[in-house]
């Protein structure tokens, strides 16, 4: 759901607060009324600044400010809380603003705002999601690259961190990968077995070289045969 529309007097014109309550549900934010009816809700913290009380005479221009500065605030809530799950990317915060109904350039000034908070970095992301794979979901760097891509990450740091991050050899990943598929492959010969796998290797990202090793070592160790084992013993 989107943020609750703003309150939006007409520009020149002065609000007259007729009541200010507390929110039950939360005690950081305040209800503030206008002619007897609710017009909208404000930080607790903004409210005493802008000493809003029963009476309060406040120009449209002020509270116009004010509650976009409240917007905002509630915006960085909303990515802190979703940086408590998971680190993301700047481009995935934006993105998930844009679906509660923040407009583009508030969201680009909270997600700026909890950058330089040094919640959120697209470097440290990166590496966070280059290692958890390694560790709980091995995969080519093929794949990876096109992963963090699609998070939003720039070519130049997905590079970088890949470089950093990842063994210029990817065969140890791909035989962890091999490995857990062997059992459903039991009982089948060898093009049946290298055309599987390496489809396997290949969606995961791995390229045709590793592939092949890959493939052909794992053969090896659960048959204990040579890949034309089959085609020498007739």
């Amino acid at each position: 759901m989107g943020p609750r529309p703003s309150f939006s007097p007409d520009e020149g014109t002065v609000v007259v607060v007729s009541a200010v309550e507390p929110q039950k549900r939360d005690p950081e934010r305040v209800n503030v009324f206008v002619d007897g009816k609710f017009a909208f809700s404000l930080n607790a913290l903004l409210a005493l600044e802008l000493d809003l009380r029963k009476g309060a005479e406040i120009p449209a221009e002020t509270l116009a400010n004010v509650l976009r500065r409240d917007e905002v605030g509630k915006a960085v809530e909303a990515c802190v809380r979703l940086l408590g799950y998971r680190p993301r990317t700047e481009a995935e915060l934006l993105r998930r603003l844009a679906q509660k109904g923040y407009e583009a350039e508030l969201a680009r000034e909270a997600v700026d705002r909890v950058r330089d908070l040094g919640y959120v970095d697209d470097v440290d992301f990166a590496r966070f999601w280059v290692r958890n794979r390694e560790q709980f979901k091995p995969m080519g760097a093929r794949r990876i690259r096109h992963e963090l891509f699609q998070k939003g990450v720039d070519r130049e740091t997905v590079q970088t961190v890949i470089e950093e991050e990842l063994p210029a050899e990817e065969d140890e990943a791909a035989l962890r990968v091999a490995r857990k598929k062997l059992r459903s492959l039991a009982g089948t010969d060898y093009p049946t077995f290298q055309r599987r796998l390496g489809g396997l290797l290949a969606r995961q990202g791995f390229g045709f070289d590793t592939s092949a090793r890959v493939v052909r070592l794992v053969w090896q160790e659960s048959s204990g045969e040579g890949p034309d084992s089959d085609e020498d013993g007739g």
